[in-house]
């Protein structure tokens, strides 16, 4: 009778449970546990699949088909959180702005500027030339009232003059330059502004109370168990 129980089939052989796929992170001591914890939980219960190589062969396709239900509900048992918050995240606002425009018009321009200017002209005028002269000297007797050839001198020589004259004149003025520019365009494009803001802690939805008492509740959640559970239902007999 006892090899028609889980027990009495691991009792016939202990590679009962080679088959059985566990959650990656299970070590040989988690997986030896958990077998224990099986059969003491399944020793009072009759198998459902009494023929050892087909329970055994059971067992491994079916803990393959839960494998990614218990991989993940093992995952939750390490998230890492505040208990008593109910908000711990990080808001980003993404906030587009567009924008054109056209440009148009005429720009008048004016430039003047005081001049002087010195034009200075020097001109020198040189003169040049020979000269002869001739003196003849008279003189009257005391005796007679003509005059009468006393002596006479001739003398020849050259010459030579200049003359400069420095022509200055400053004249004066205002230069000026106008003009008119004309500009005419479109312009268009895109901004885009983000922002972020981290929001944590208890918003008053739910009391710091409750957060605890579901905290505890988190606490007594074991993967063995629920491993076990679902091992009950699918290879027992549940009558008590």
């Amino acid at each position: 009778m006892s090899k028609l129980s889980i027990l009495g089939l691991y009792q016939y052989d202990q590679s009962l449970f080679d088959n059985l796929q566990l959650p990656a992170e299970f070590t040989t001591d988690d997986r030896e546990t958990l077998i224990n914890n099986l059969l003491m939980e399944c020793a009072e219960f009759e198998c459902v699949y009494p023929a050892f190589e087909f329970c055994k062969a059971a067992i491994g396709f079916w803990s393959k088909a839960r494998l990614h239900v218990w991989q993940k509900l093992y995952n939750t048992m390490f998230f890492e959180y505040n208990p008593i918050w109910n908000k711990d995240g990080t808001v980003t606002e993404t906030r587009t702005k567009e924008y054109s425009g056209e440009k148009a018009g005429t720009v008048s321009n004016t430039k003047e500027a005081e001049t002087e200017h010195n034009d200075v002209h020097t001109v020198t005028d040189i003169s040049s030339g020979e000269q002869d002269s001739t003196t003849e000297n008279k003189t009257a007797g005391f005796n007679s009232n003509d005059y009468a050839k006393k002596d006479k001198s001739t003398s020849s020589g050259s010459w030579s003059e200049s003359d400069t004259v420095n022509d200055r004149h400053i004249i004066t003025g205002t230069d000026s330059e106008t003009g008119n520019t004309t500009e005419s365009g479109t312009s268009s494009g895109e901004e885009t502004e983000e922002y972020s803001r981290i929001e944590q802690g208890n918003i008053g939805v739910t009391s710091t109370q409750q957060l605890i008492k579901e905290e505890r509740e988190v606490a007594l959640f074991e993967i063995d168990d629920v491993i076990i559970n679902d091992f009950k239902k699918q290879f027992c007999i549940l009558v008590y």
